[in-house]
C-alpha cells in the first residue's frame, strides 16, 4: 500500500551490507503491493500475488496463474546499447518455462531484450546463461547482470560465472515481473535495476542483502565452477576475466 515505504530501509530482513544506490533507476522491493514504486514509477499489478516471507527473504510468489507487474512507462530505463544492471533474489517453483522480469521485446532476439526467465533451470538468456549452472527448485538464489557497453557478466550469488561480448540493442519498453503468457510460478524479491555496470564489489552486497535459511546450492558443470553449499551462501572459485580490472 502507499505511504509505506518506511518499511524498506535497509535494516530489515537480514540486511547485512551496503545497498548500492548511485544509477537505481527502478526498484520494487515486492513485500507488499504498491501502485507507485519508492524510484517512482507508477505500475500495475494483474492477478493474484501472495506476499510473505520465505527462508528469510520478504518475498512476492506468483502461483501458477495469470499474475504480473508491469511499470506504465519505461522511463529512465536502459535501452539500445546504454550501460545497466539487473538484480534480483528468484526462487525457482516448478519445472518449467515462465518469464521471470525484464524488459525489451520479450520475444525478440536477445539483443532486444533484457530479462530472466526458469525453463529447466536455466535463468539467464543465452548467451548469459553459464554453462552447466541449474537453479534447483524451491532454492533462493541472486543474480545480477551487469553491461558496461562492451561486455555482458552474469553473477549468481555474488559471483562472476560468465563474461560475454554480445550485441545489446534493448528495445524501448517498461519492466515488468511475470507475465501473463508465462503461466507458471515462481518467488521474487528486491527487482532492481541501474543505469551503470555495477563493480562487481557492489553485486556481492547486493547477494548479502537477505539471508536465506537454507543454503544456497550451484551446480556447475564445467571444472573449476563447482561450488560447494556453506549457509547462508555460496562461496566458490570466481570465474576470472583477465580484462575486467575495476576500481575497489
Amino acid at each position: 500500500m502507499l505511504g509505506h515505504w518506511h518499511s524498506y530501509t535497509m535494516q530489515a530482513a537480514g540486511k547485512t551490507g551496503g545497498i548500492p544506490t548511485a544509477g537505481l533507476v527502478f526498484w520494487h522491493p515486492l513485500q507488499e503491493e504498491l501502485d507507485i514504486l519508492p524510484t517512482g514509477q507508477t505500475i500495475t499489478n494483474t492477478g493474484n500475488w501472495t506476499y510473505d516471507i520465505v527462508d528469510g527473504v520478504p518475498c512476492a510468489t506468483k502461483s501458477n496463474g495469470n499474475a504480473h507487474i508491469n511499470a506504465t512507462n519505461s522511463e529512465g530505463i536502459p535501452t539500445g546499447s546504454a550501460t545497466r544492471t539487473l538484480s534480483i533474489w528468484l526462487m525457482r517453483l516448478y519445472d518449467n518455462a515462465s518469464m521471470v522480469c525484464g524488459w525489451g521485446s520479450q520475444a525478440g532476439a536477445v539483443s532486444e531484450r533484457w530479462l530472466y526467465r526458469t525453463a529447466t533451470g536455466a535463468v539467464f538468456p543465452p548467451p548469459y546463461q553459464p554453462s552447466g549452472f541449474s537453479a534447483a527448485i524451491g532454492v533462493w538464489h541472486h543474480y545480477a547482470t551487469s553491461y558496461d557497453g562492451t561486455r555482458v557478466r552474469s553473477y549468481i550469488d555474488g559471483v562472476l560465472v560468465r563474461t560475454v561480448t554480445p550485441d545489446v540493442a534493448t528495445t524501448t519498453a517498461a519492466p515488468y515481473i511475470g507475465a501473463s503468457s508465462w503461466q507458471y510460478g515462481f518467488r521474487v524479491a528486491a527487482m532492481r535495476i541501474y543505469d551503470r555496470a555495477l563493480k562487481s564489489s557492489e553485486i556481492k552486497e547486493l547477494s548479502k542483502e537477505f539471508s536465506p535459511i537454507a543454503a544456497n546450492r550451484l551446480t556447475m558443470a564445467r571444472p573449476g565452477l563447482l561450488m560447494a553449499a556453506k549457509p547462508p551462501f555460496v562461496e566458490g572459485v570466481e570465474v576470472v576475466d583477465p580484462d575486467y580490472v575495476e576500481d575497489c
